[in-house]
């Protein structure tokens, strides 16, 4: 049930950090401009 916020302003480490993320099969949910505001 926890939950964490990471901010950055480089895209690039968004990326590796999803990467990541899927590699090790943790659910998250990614919110930046690439994101149309209504699947926000």
């Amino acid at each position: 049930g926890n939950r964490v916020l990471i901010f950055s302003q480089m895209v690039r480490m968004l990326d590796i950090l999803a990467e990541y993320l899927n590699y090790c099969q943790f659910p998250f949910q990614r919110l930046d401009g690439s994101i149309k505001g209504e699947l926000r």
